[in-house]
């Protein structure tokens, strides 16, 4: 079944989940600090 797959593919999708979440956690910080500050100046 997975004769055809060459083994470098693993790697690259390890490194692209990590990638994926590293970019996913930046973006939820860049999320809170706006939805924080907004709320600061709202007062």
């Amino acid at each position: 079944m997975f004769e055809g797959i060459p083994k470098e593919l693993p790697q690259t999708s390890h490194k692209a989940q990590d990638f994926f979440i590293s970019s996913l956690l930046i973006s939820l910080t860049v999320s809170i600090k706006i939805i924080f500050l907004y709320e600061k100046n709202q007062k």
